[in-house]
């Protein structure tokens, strides 16, 4: 072989080389780059979900504390109670006593003090443990209308997060008599919001307040269970920035550095009613694990095209894409209701059966409804009548549910709710006679009152029996179909 040819071998195979490997390893970390960045945005897009999940979480358990404030304060009896110190003896205590026992039974309050305008105590439900200086800075604030404190744990136990609600007392003509204040646990709340579902190995949610220059994590942390009331960091500080962000009135989501000096996926967003924030985040190292099992087959088939050459590159670029396709398909939320759709409702149901597993006393049960005569209302009204509908419905459900409990879309006109902390079957009879009795509520649209049931079908899931999420669901919705069966609008146990 002569030196020309030699040298035309060369820069043929060069040409080849340059021209079939360079476009692949372009190809290659070009899509490795791209599905880094769709498995990045879709991460963070559920992390927003997770986080708007729980504000509204937040949002009606402190609106469910004003409802029961603004309660006690129109008492009549509260108001005469103020307005006649002498007529006050242990007669007149009881009664109010008894009053204000029907009201808050069964809510989260543990007791509710009446204070006159010069500060003094003059009605406690239970024992008089309020600080003197709690009841000036209340009394000192001036404020119309419902007025939250920061969280505080208990004097007593140690171990209880607690935080008082309070109103001013008016009379007829507005004047101020005094101020009912009510002291109310937030533990319930701090359990749900730790609650990890859909969060993955490393991932947790963070409540905190900005008191100050400081932002001020308010519930235990996943890696500091004693960060409680105080860990804080400085406002400006080059890590918590989610955290930082949160609590200075910001919403949003991105890749970050948190509290442990970590990069972390985080989302954020401010609840105006209690001025907190509330952080949802997972480490990037863990999505970069997920990562690997991409990277290896685009590696794997960066090595096919070059064996192949050219003419099989444009394929296997397109099965480099697949990955990023499949990716489409990740959103959590139902855009209809904005419930949890199918995927979610897995998770929180994986999650729940492991907690009951665990729990010697734990129970939960799976609702699965269907609309009956939704076909009909479509037929007759449109489709857009049958869309506002289903968003309605889901409102109601909202309503009727307790905060704790999950409803869930499944599609159509199928709804599935967790009812999470059963004590027996009763509780939950009860609950689907008041859904139940919801949907048969008529809905008014444009003038037409539109009339619907639902047929709901229910299974069980304790420590001694618990399938998994498929057969849960499997046996509630052949319930479902019993219920129909049996003259629609009822519920039925799955056998």
């Amino acid at each position: 072989m002569t030196t020309k040819a030699s040298v035309l071998k060369l820069k043929l195979l060069s040409t080849f080389i340059f021209f079939c490997l360079v476009p692949i390893v372009f190809i290659s970390v070009g899509s490795y780059l791209e599905v880094k960045h769709r498995f990045r945005e879709m991460h963070l897009a559920h992390l927003e979900s997770i986080v708007k999940i729980k504000a509204n979480q937040i949002e009606r358990y402190f609106q469910q504390t004003e409802k029961d404030v603004e309660t006690i304060q129109h008492l009549p009896s509260v108001q005469t109670y103020l307005k006649s110190p002498n007529n006050r003896n242990s007669l007149t205590k009881a009664k109010l006593a008894e009053q204000i026992k029907l009201l808050v039974e069964g809510r989260n309050i543990n007791d509710i003090y009446i204070v006159d305008n010069a500060g003094k105590v003059v009605f406690a439900r239970t024992s008089c443990s309020i600080q003197r200086n709690e009841v000036i800075n209340i009394i000192n604030a001036k404020y119309n209308q419902i007025y939250f404190s920061n969280i505080y744990k208990g004097h007593v136990n140690n171990v209880d997060y607690l935080y008082l609600a309070s109103m001013p007392i008016l009379d007829e003509t507005k004047r101020r008599l005094g101020t009912v204040i009510v002291e109310c646990t937030a533990n319930p709340l701090f359990n749900l919001i730790q609650d990890y579902t859909g969060l993955g190995e490393t991932g947790e949610t963070l409540l905190g307040k900005k008191i100050g220059k400081y932002a001020v994590f308010l519930n235990p942390l996943r890696y500091d269970q004693n960060a409680s009331l105080v860990r804080k960091v400085r406002i400006g500080d080059s890590y918590a920035i989610p955290m930082q962000n949160a609590v200075t009135g910001s919403n949003g989501s991105n890749l970050t550095m948190d509290y442990r000096g970590k990069w972390v996926l985080a989302a954020w967003r401010y609840i105006p009613l209690t001025q907190w924030g509330i952080v949802a985040k997972t480490d990037s190292s863990e999505l970069d694990e997920s990562l690997n099992t991409y990277m290896d087959a685009i590696i794997a088939i960066s090595i096919i095209i070059l064996v192949f050459g050219i003419a099989a590159s444009f394929k296997v670029a397109m099965d480099l894409m697949r990955p990023i396709v499949s990716l489409d398909d990740s959103a959590h939320i139902d855009p209809l209701t904005h419930l949890p759709n199918r995927r979610l409702l897995t998770e929180v149901l994986e999650l729940a059966i492991k907690k009951a597993k665990m729990k010697p006393d734990a129970m939960f049960a799976v609702l699965f409804l269907d609309l009956d005569g939704f076909k009909h209302v479509n037929d007759t009204y449109g489709h857009g009548t049958g869309d506002w509908l289903l968003k309605t419905v889901a409102q109601r459900l909202r309503q009727t549910v307790r905060s704790c409990d999950t409803i869930a879309r499944l599609g159509g006109d199928e709804f599935v709710i967790l009812l999470s902390g059963i004590k027996d079957v009763h509780n939950v009879m009860s609950i689907s006679e008041k859904i139940i009795k919801q949907i048969n509520e008529p809905f008014v649209y444009n003038d037409n009152s539109i009339y619907i049931g639902t047929s709901i079908g229910i299974s069980m899931c304790s420590t001694h029996k618990c399938s998994d999420v498929s057969e849960l669901l499997k046996k509630a919705d052949e319930a479902m179909y019993v219920a129909k069966q049996s003259g629609k609008n009822q519920f039925k146990f799955a056998e």
